[in-house]
């Protein structure tokens, strides 16, 4: 029996220390010492420096690097590596690229030891729009409770310093997107750097009725929050018969042959139907592959069209990370025999961008086209919009894109050497077929600003013009 006990005594030892060499070695727990994370730091700005072709469009070089010094002086104590990112995140968003950037990530220990212990995020949508924030769906019991009100505190702390806090973290390409990506993150970011979970104390406002009042919501898991903000079908599409009017909403461009089969499918509907006008609704598309949208634009062209005059390809560090007969190595390498090179960037331009042949052409449509697009339209659903915009292939309603005329994309990932945080750094750029460089994301034939009232009333206004145009 005293044998057992001492059996068990050192097992229970031996199972405590193993637990505490996890714990100690758990990045997400683990304290970094300042050298550890300079050496974190300058990767980073190598990284992103070394890689981009194309850092200093839409940003001053000096102002930027006398930015990264102000950080790097500021990393004089140890620290977790959640921390760590909300000091160092503005360094690589000041660039107003939406595709590069080290931050907060779904995949890391940190949250997955949330969704261990069942912890919970703020349970409603939120749109931002001039640094207010307003409450546009209740995740927790899916009524309109509370839609259109506007958050004045959580937790104590007013709005207004939250939204300061979050903003600097978020990668955009410029400040609407940069609200809009608030917008969609806003549970997940707020936990990420206040650490509240759970239960929410909540200030609101209904600023048509002077009325405020306080509410105490409890959050909802993290699976929940993936599952209303990313819902896994990514295609719709709506029939108003007696308008002959067709809505395809498409919220990301992923899934190439299950997106190829809806595309085709619908066409055939439309012309089946005698359907005259055609919506497609990309204001909730952040992007994907973009041959998707393509594959879509080829029903509604009559010829062949040109959306970017050029692509630059930067041959550097992370370039040289892809194998050798990687499909990113083979253009790499077509870039560097048929390009002009400058520096370590080459340039390939371009005439024409021929149509997708692999559309059921028997379903070709040749009635009025309308694209709806937001600021969270971005990346590949951006090039979209720059096709139709350039082409003019149809009607653009809603609120400007996302993302720079000349945008920027085949971004890689990386990660840093100590913390094991990763983030990700544009190698191309793309030269738009829009004569407009300075517009901030392309801009819509009618604009409809976002409009808080509508949130009360339960209408959009976006979907509202378009029906009055097709009457």
């Amino acid at each position: 029996m005293k044998l057992l006990t001492q059996l068990l005594s050192s097992l229970l030892l031996m199972i405590t220390a193993t637990k505490a060499t996890a714990m100690q070695d758990s990045s997400h727990l683990r304290i970094f010492s300042v050298q550890e994370l300079l050496n974190d730091y300058d990767s980073l700005h190598s990284i992103i420096t070394g890689n981009h072709p194309a850092l200093w469009a839409d940003a001053d070089s000096a102002s930027t690097e006398q930015r990264w010094k102000e950080i790097r002086r500021k990393i004089n104590r140890p620290m977790k590596r959640w921390e760590f990112i909300e000091l160092i995140a503005p360094a690589t968003t000041q660039y107003n690229d939406g595709h590069t950037a080290l931050t907060y990530d779904f995949d890391f220990e940190e949250v997955e030891q949330l969704i261990t212990r069942k912890g919970k995020l703020f349970p409603y949508r939120v749109r931002l729009y001039n640094d207010t924030v307003w409450i546009t769906e209740n995740w927790k019991d899916s009524s309109s409770l509370y839609h259109g009100m506007m958050v004045q505190s959580i937790n104590g702390v007013d709005i207004q310093d939250i939204i300061k806090r979050l903003l600097p973290v978020v990668p955009a390409d410029h400040y609407r997107m940069k609200e809009a990506s608030l917008s969609r993150l806003f549970p997940f970011l707020l936990w990420s750097l206040y650490g509240w979970e759970d239960q929410y104390q909540i200030v609101l406002q209904n600023p048509y009725q002077q009325k405020t009042s306080s509410i105490t919501a409890e959050g909802i898991t993290m699976n929940g929050f993936f599952q209303r903000q990313f819902p896994r079908k990514k295609w719709n599409m709506q029939l108003f018969k007696e308008q002959q009017l067709a809505i395809i909403s498409c919220s990301s461009y992923n899934n190439y042959a299950e997106a190829i089969r809806f595309i085709d499918s619908a066409f055939a509907v439309l012309k089946q139907e005698n359907i005259q006008h055609l919506a497609f609704d990309i204001r909730n598309n952040g992007g994907g592959n973009s041959s998707i949208g393509d594959h879509l634009l080829a029903y509604i062209a009559q010829k062949p069209y040109i959306d970017v005059y050029s692509k630059t390809l930067r041959n550097g560090s992370m370039m040289h990370r892809f194998k050798e007969n990687s499909g990113m190595q083979r253009v790499m390498q077509n870039f560097i025999k048929n390009g002009v090179q400058q520096g370590n960037n080459y340039t390939l331009r371009f005439q024409t961008k021929a149509l997708d042949t692999s559309i059921k052409k028997e379903n070709i449509f040749r009635g009025q086209f309308y694209l709806l697009t937001g600021p969270v339209t971005y990346s590949s659903a951006h090039m979209t919009a720059l096709s139709v915009k350039a082409a003019n292939l149809g009607t653009i309603i809603g609120e400007p894109t996302g993302e720079r005329i000349d945008l920027t994309g085949e971004n890689a990932s990386f990660t840093l050497p100590n913390t094991k945080l990763y983030g990700y750094c544009s190698l191309a750029v793309y030269e738009g077929a829009i004569a407009d460089k300075k517009s901030k994301g392309v801009q819509p034939t009618i604009f409809i600003p976002f409009q808080p009232s509508a949130l009360l009333s339960g209408k959009d206004p976006v979907i509202e013009k378009l029906m009055e145009l097709i009457q």
